[in-house]
């Protein structure tokens, strides 16, 4: 009969299950910097959609005005 004391025991059980959380840890880690960089490009289309709309005001807005001016002529 194989004979295993507790300490071997423990240390037996243990090591896969060290092994099986750092696993999970990693997988977490990598989880959280794709979803940091996700957020990041959000913001940055969010910030170009912007800068996009706020042309196109201004473009308007110059349309409206040359229009404006070529009838008063």
């Amino acid at each position: 009969m194989i004979e295993i004391n507790i300490g071997a025991l423990v240390v037996l059980l243990g090591i896969p299950t060290a092994a099986t959380g750092f696993c999970f840890w990693m997988l977490e880690h990598r989880i959280q910097k794709r979803e940091k960089q996700k957020e990041a490009e959000e913001a940055k289309r969010q910030k170009e959609a912007a800068a996009r709309e706020r042309a196109r005001e201004d473009l308007q807005i110059i349309t409206i005005q040359g229009t404006s001016a070529a009838i008063v002529h």
